[in-house]
This record gives C-alpha cells, sequence and structure tokens, in this order.
C-alpha cells in the first residue's frame, strides 16, 4: 500500500522531474482569448501545452527575424 501524498509534495516531484529532464517551469499571463486558443491547439492536436508554446516561440522567432513588408533595407 503506498502512502498518501500531499498536493505540495506532488509538485515537488513533478517540478523535480522537470528540472531532470532540462524543463523549467514558467508563468505566463496571457489574455483569455489567447489562452483559450492555445488550449485548443494542444487538445487538438494531442500536444502539451508547453510543446505548443515551444513551437509557437520558434515560429515567433522565424517570422520576427524576416524583415517586414515594404520595410525599407
Amino acid at each position: 500500500m503506498t502512502t498518501p501524498t500531499t498536493s505540495t509534495a506532488r509538485s515537488r516531484a513533478y517540478r523535480k522531474r522537470l528540472a531532470e529532464k532540462g524543463a523549467t517551469t514558467i508563468c505566463v499571463a496571457v489574455d483569455g482569448d489567447t489562452a483559450l486558443r492555445l488550449r485548443n491547439i494542444a487538445r487538438e492536436h494531442k500536444q502539451s501545452m508547453g510543446d505548443v508554446l515551444k513551437m509557437g516561440a520558434l515560429l515567433a522567432q522565424r517570422a520576427l527575424a524576416q524583415p517586414a513588408p515594404g520595410a525599407a533595407e
């Protein structure tokens, strides 16, 4: 029989497992529409929210690295 754990202990263990995988926990504040969109993308594509945010960051970096259309060089 396993000993019941507190939510604090479970959270601590979860963060430790993430750290062992090289992951970092962040807190991001976004508007409600963006939060809903991110959740829907994760659910529809069977991905974690972290994976969706990782891909979003890569796409943003790519888009921002290109000059804006019509911008003078």
